[in-house]
């Protein structure tokens, strides 16, 4: 007798059960699994395509949600900014007006170094605003004063800052030097710094109006956290976290709204 003859008929007979068994339960399973996929269209395969439908439309919902408009901002805030030097001159002062109720943003440059300096050197922030709120008739909500070193600094942290500049610029002092085309162009922060020291008055607003729109775009919203940080560091200011909280939300729509109105300089009655 051969042997091997005889494991491999021993073999085959114990492997066709395990085979025959295997097979029917795959059989049920299948079966199974096509009766619960029936059941979730409702034995209908038009609801297939129904749901895919709705799946489509469900994710056009949730992108239109991602659209922002200023129609859903309101409220009104008027800051006061001011920069002064090592001798606590203030050597730049100006407010930025926002009124979401009338889809306005204003600029207003604070043209009296001698009277805000002496405001200042006086009674320090608060009687700088004072004497501004009082000057202009503008109630002024915040303030935030800076070191001229410290602003610089600040704005430092900003690059592609959009500019206008309203004419060639060959600017060349014992602290710095500046040379600029006319015309749009995207510079950096400490660039838009020298651009302050060196642009004419009459210039100035629309300069600062270039630089407060760059600023508030969603570049620099998304990293606001941190630039509210450096801020705080680098100013004397009552903007607390607490305000930083509770206006961020209406920054980002700001920043981010198709239809959002941009910085002008200031017009009176404005």
């Amino acid at each position: 007798m051969n042997n091997k003859n005889m494991f491999t008929k021993t073999k085959d007979k114990r492997m066709k059960p395990f085979f025959i068994a295997f097979v029917t339960f795959f059989l049920i399973l299948l079966c199974c699994s096509f009766f619960l996929f029936m059941n979730s269209i409702d034995y209908d395969f038009d609801n297939l395509v129904e749901k895919n439908t709705t799946e489509n439309s469900q994710n056009k919902i949730e992108d239109m949600s991602n659209i922002y408009s200023v129609d859903e901002l309101a409220g009104k805030s008027n800051v006061l900014f001011a920069v002064k030097d090592e001798t606590n001159a203030i050597d730049l002062c100006f407010i930025v007006l926002a009124d979401f109720d009338e889809k306005s943003m204003q600029i207003k440059i604070v043209d009296d170094e001698s009277a805000t300096t002496r405001m200042y050197n006086t009674d320090g922030e608060k009687g700088l605003k004072n004497y501004v709120s009082s000057r202009y008739n503008i109630s002024i909500d915040k303030y935030a004063v800076f070191q001229e070193k410290d602003f610089k600094s600040f704005l430092s942290k900003f690059d592609g800052i959009m500019i206008n500049v309203p004419e060639r610029i060959d600017y060349k002092s014992y602290d710095f030097n500046l040379l600029l085309e006319q015309g749009q162009q995207s510079i950096s922060g400490d660039i838009a710094y020298k651009l302050l020291k060196v642009c004419s008055k009459d210039k100035i607003e629309s300069v600062l109006c270039d630089i407060v729109n760059s600023v508030l775009t969603p570049k620099f919203i998304d990293k606001s956290e941190s630039l509210f940080k450096t801020f705080v560091n680098s100013s004397v200011t009552d903007i607390s976290i607490v305000d930083y909280t509770d206006k961020i939300d209406m920054l980002k729509i700001y920043a981010n709204a198709e239809d959002k109105f941009k910085p002008t300089p200031y017009t009176t009655g404005g």
